[in-house]
């Protein structure tokens, strides 16, 4: 799955909308109705992550699949520029995203978390 994927799951998501966007187009965000926010890099064409305020359910991602940053650690410097909610909050986490059916029901959960 490419970010260019993500992109088109999120914009055809009826209650998802384009929030920000880094100069660059390094990182964007959507946001949902429900004012939950994701973030990713649009332009990967191998390994498609999105960063989400809470740890999904197990059965939305493999365990190799998941990374969790906690503290001080820094996930990327564009994350502040796209969502300051998702960079003050730890842990904060980054799913890979392989199939685009399993991300349709990722984004659906995160929209509810």
């Amino acid at each position: 799955m490419q970010g260019k994927d993500l992109r088109d799951l999120l914009e055809a998501h009826p209650n998802a909308k384009h929030h920000l966007s880094d100069a660059n187009d390094y990182l964007v965000s959507y946001r949902f109705d429900t004012g939950t926010e994701v973030a990713f890099d649009p332009r990967t064409v191998k390994k498609c992550s999105v960063f989400l305020a809470k740890m999904p359910p197990a059965g939305l991602y493999h365990p190799d699949d998941l990374v969790i940053y906690e503290d001080d650690d820094e996930p990327s410097s564009a994350l502040r520029r796209v969502s300051t909610k998702l960079a003050s909050t730890r842990p904060l986490y980054r799913v890979k995203l392989k199939d685009p059916d399993r991300a349709k029901e990722l984004l659906d959960w995160a929209r509810l978390a």
